[in-house]
């Protein structure tokens, strides 16, 4: 993954976002392919020409597909460079030690744009990627245009810790994969007619940011949610999932599929891409109780709907509205209707008081079950409760 940061000035900032758009993501490198690279990369002489940059490294952590993610922010001064044509390119090797494994190379490109000279701008290259548990040794090389190079060198470790120990990975140990949203649309590829687990389910997607005060949807916020969304749908075995992406603040829908494939995952990242939230219509603000009449609209259709999903996910971040629903949709006890359950996220370091929203009131009415989610193993327990849910329901169902 490749973001463009800049400090100052404002000017330059824009510009330069504008190009971050169409820069290269980080991808494999086939170190046949290219051998140039990989020699320039052991190649170390005295002498060579440099060009000064600064590494912040992240450490891998345990993310919420239940794979170790760790990355790098690397920063370049812009008074190195002048006027057109100057690039950048990043080649990363990712060695696993212990296990010992074959290397792993990454790279990705930035064409800077027509730089104004005796500017105090700074340019953030980002790059990540997932590892299973072990030990890591990572060779970085800054190559520019001009031939000039800029190393870093640096270890890392992947290890569970605490309750994440009885975490199933999604990876195995010693081995590395780029970071990208695109990691997680193959699963969305497979045929999920022959899944051992005939059941229909429906994930209604609530896209905002994980800290409420935040007004728009960061790289971090889509990463937690994409990523969270990926591993729910792979844990909970399924023959079909319907889909419906909304957001309370607009009180609208943002996506919706009703057999949700690859083809569906691309369009739901174009929606969340598309997203402003900084942007209230006067009809949004005058409609006080829209998000409520958004999220009754929602379980309508799945109480009274021609297709019944054997159980309802509300998935997302902690709403900003609490109020209560004075008519929550009717919900009858019986085998035909879909079981309800609410994944709430929460920042990892907010376990304080907890005051329920909108949809835990929904769910709670709609004798549904909660789960208030601050890490990866909290999110586990939650999939086992439901997926254990599920089984006794279908046990209910043949009786």
């Amino acid at each position: 993954m490749l973001l463009l940061r800049l400090r100052k000035p404002l000017a330059l900032w824009i510009a330069l976002l504008a190009v971050a758009a169409g820069a290269g993501a980080q991808v494999p490198l086939d170190p046949e392919r290219y051998p140039e690279l990989v020699s320039r990369l052991n190649d170390v002489t005295r002498g060579e020409d440099t060009v000064p940059c600064d590494l912040l490294t992240y450490a891998p952590h345990l993310s919420f597909d239940f794979r170790f993610q760790g990355g790098y922010s690397l920063y370049v001064r812009l008074k190195h460079y002048s006027g057109a044509g100057d690039s950048i390119r990043v080649v990363t090797r990712i060695t696993p030690q212990n296990p010992a494994a074959s290397p792993v190379y990454l790279t990705q490109t930035l064409d800077l744009p027509d730089v104004p000279r005796k500017n105090r701008a700074e340019l953030q290259l980002a790059g990540g990627y997932f590892v299973g548990e072990g030990k890591y040794g990572f060779d970085l090389m800054m190559l520019d245009s001009e031939g000039r190079v800029c190393r870093k060198h640096w270890q890392a470790e992947a290890k569970r810790s605490g309750g994440n120990r009885e975490i199933p990975l999604q990876i195995a140990p010693g081995t590395v994969a780029p970071f990208s949203f695109a990691a997680w649309k193959a699963m969305f590829d497979q045929d999920r007619k022959s899944a051992s687990h005939p059941q229909r389910l429906t994930i209604l997607f609530h896209v905002a940011p994980l800290f409420r005060r935040n007004m728009n949807l960061r790289n971090y916020d889509q990463e937690m949610l994409l990523g969270s969304l990926a591993s729910l749908l792979e844990q909970i075995p399924s023959s079909e999932v319907k889909l419906v992406a909304f957001n309370l603040d607009q009180q609208k829908e943002l996506f919706r599929q009703e057999n949700f494939d690859g083809s569906g995952w691309d369009r739901l990242l174009e929606a969340m891409d598309k997203l402003q939230l900084g942007t209230v219509s006067y009809e949004t603000l005058a409609h006080r109780a829209g998000h409520v009449d958004l999220l009754n609209k929602l379980v309508d259709e799945e109480l009274a709907g021609p297709s019944r999903s054997k159980a309802v996910i509300f998935l997302g971040p902690t709403a900003r509205q609490s109020d209560k629903l004075q008519a929550a949709p009717h919900r009858v006890a019986d085998t035909s209707q879909p079981l309800f359950f609410y994944f709430e996220y929460k920042p990892y370091w907010f376990r304080g008081i907890d005051f329920p929203d909108v949809v835990y009131h929904l769910t709670r009415a709609l004798s549904g079950q909660a789960f208030r989610i601050h890490s990866p193993n909290e999110f586990a327990s939650a999939i086992k409760a439901v997926r254990e849910s599920l089984d006794e329901k279908s046990v209910q169902g043949t009786e």
